[in-house]
């Protein structure tokens, strides 16, 4: 399915980035300061990763580690999934869903001329929310069955202990 939208249409032109050396506090003040939910992380003016918000919270604030002590390349910003400035949307959103990411740096050959989000797209095509649905549906879907056949798993454990 094609919407007949370019990735250049809709992409955030000059994204805001971090320094790999830069502390995680001057990371989330410039999240904060600009709006934002990720960052482009450079090393030497190139990007080499990104880092969001749940990745601040998931690897040091909910593990009761202080990130006013840290830097953003303790955090090993995320591999650079990229996408071309000429691809349609739906492709970003499917790259995005395939990866399980919302945010695509937008590179013409090895220059990086934007960043694309999820919301970008939703904003401009809101009807491709179901396939963001669908994203989420099945990974529900998987989690219940893990949790299930765990719980089958220890029921077993249970029976077989017992006939013991």
């Amino acid at each position: 399915m094609k919407t007949g939208i370019s990735v250049h249409e809709c992409m955030t032109t000059k994204p805001i980035s971090v320094d790999r050396d830069a502390g995680l506090q001057d990371a989330a003040k410039l999240m904060a300061d600009h709006r934002i939910g990720a960052l482009l992380v450079k090393e030497h003016g190139t990007a080499v990763g990104i880092i969001t918000d749940q990745d601040i919270v998931r690897h040091f604030v909910a593990k009761g580690i202080n990130p006013l002590a840290r830097s953003v390349r303790d955090l090993r910003a995320k591999e650079l999934i990229t996408i071309s400035p000429e691809a349609d949307i739906y492709d970003a959103l499917v790259t995005m869903r395939d990866h399980g990411i919302r945010h695509l740096p937008v590179m013409q050959g090895r220059e990086l001329i934007g960043l694309l989000t999820l919301k970008d797209i939703l904003k401009v095509e809101p009807q491709l929310f179901d396939i963001v649905v669908e994203k989420y549906e099945i990974m529900e879907e998987g989690r219940k069955a893990r949790a299930a056949r765990k719980a089958m798993s220890s029921e077993m454990d249970e029976d077989e202990l017992e006939a013991a």
